[in-house]
């Protein structure tokens, strides 16, 4: 795991196939249990993969996250998204997170990146 400073990017690699989808559901669930651990409860809630509109396009994390009570409408920005990359490279990881800052209007505070390398199983 890294974490980049400048680019505000958290470096997590992982490996190709259904071990990226488990370790993306398994970071959205250390996410919500740490939310619970703050006291949030269900406030602080997975939106999975949903799409959000822009005047720049549309786009989906792999995992998004909105607390209810300031965002409650259908269409609010996400606060946290999580982008995960197998195939692309950082460099694609970054623009396509810093798409999340600049459409966002400032809704969306954070992001996690993550690149995934295929590594052959024994």
């Amino acid at each position: 795991m890294m974490y980049l400073n400048y680019e505000q990017a958290l470096i997590v690699k992982i490996m190709l196939g259904s071990t990226h989808e488990v370790a993306n559901r398994a970071f959205a669930g250390t996410v919500s249990d740490k939310t619970f651990q703050m006291g949030l409860g269900y406030n602080f809630v997975d939106m999975g993969a949903t799409t959000i509109l822009a005047p720049g396009g549309r786009k989906e994390g792999d995992s998004t996250f909105k607390p209810l009570e300031f965002r409650h409408q259908k269409h609010s920005w996400p606060t946290l998204v999580v982008e995960c990359g197998v195939s692309q490279s950082l460099a694609r990881l970054v623009v396509d997170s810093r798409w999340w800052l600049e459409n966002s209007g400032g809704a969306v505070n954070i992001r996690a990146e993550r690149a995934g390398y295929e590594y052959p199983y024994p």
